[in-house]
């Protein structure tokens, strides 16, 4: 039991370890698609952006590339919400 403890969490610390560069990645994206955010949790990557049409708030978590309330995932698909 205690190895796969271990390994979980050494698998876990190597993906939070990547969240600052997620982060970075993300408000670098949205950046050049002039779209409004706003880092809200460094350590779990959170973040708030505005879609243009609407001024509507979606959630966003770099880390995993999670849309709050949507299936898509990643960066991508968020900018693509976003632009609407």
């Amino acid at each position: 039991m205690g190895n796969i403890y271990n390994m979980f969490k050494v698998e876990h610390d190597e993906r939070v370890t990547k969240t600052p560069d997620r982060i970075s990645y993300a408000t670098e994206r949205l950046a050049e698609n002039d779209i409004t955010c706003e880092v809200k949790n460094e350590e779990t990557g959170h973040i708030h952006a505005w879609r243009k049409s609407d001024d509507r708030l979606f959630q966003f978590w770099a880390g995993t590339g999670k849309i709050m309330n949507r299936e898509e995932r990643g960066i991508d698909n968020l900018i693509d919400i976003l632009n609407k």
